[in-house]
């Protein structure tokens, strides 16, 4: 006769109920709730408000500021939108950069700020970030030559 390693394993009753009951919860189905997002058609020009189950539903206020935050936002990019030309213009009196490559940063500049104004959605915000992280890095001081 042979004798046995590992004696068979019985579940009690009270595990068996236990395993039983937390298979009965997985069946039953979630609460059906579903964050808001906003869904972009293909020229990222319009939205639309659709209920998204797999983002968790929020009970978060508004951010403060709303519309006021933006138009102060945009008052901003507008205070530094020339600094770049500035920038540029200063480089040259100092001698940092010479005329020909005063005019081809300037006008590299410039065809970038009219591209912008002729792209939209996509594109258009993603020039338009580029545009206004060179007028911020203007604004602060940190365009030298050498990043040109």
């Amino acid at each position: 006769m042979r004798e046995r390693s590992i004696p068979p394993v019985r579940l009690k009753q009270s595990a068996l109920r236990g395993l039983l009951a937390a298979l009965v919860l997985l069946a039953l189905p979630a609460p059906a709730l579903a964050g808001r997002v906003l869904l972009l058609d293909q020229s990222a020009r319009h939205e639309r408000a659709v209920n998204d189950p797999a983002v968790p539903a929020t009970d978060m206020p508004a951010p403060p500021g709303g519309t006021r935050a933006a138009r102060a936002a945009r008052a901003h990019a507008a205070a530094r939108a020339g600094a770049t030309r500035t920038a540029l213009r200063q480089l040259l009196a100092s001698g940092q950069i010479d005329q020909v490559e005063y005019q081809d940063r300037l006008s590299t500049y410039n065809r970038a700020v009219s591209t912008r104004t002729g792209l939209s959605g996509k594109r258009r915000n993603e020039l338009g970030w580029v545009i206004g992280n060179t007028d911020e890095m203007a604004q602060k001081g940190a365009l030298t030559a050498a990043r040109l």
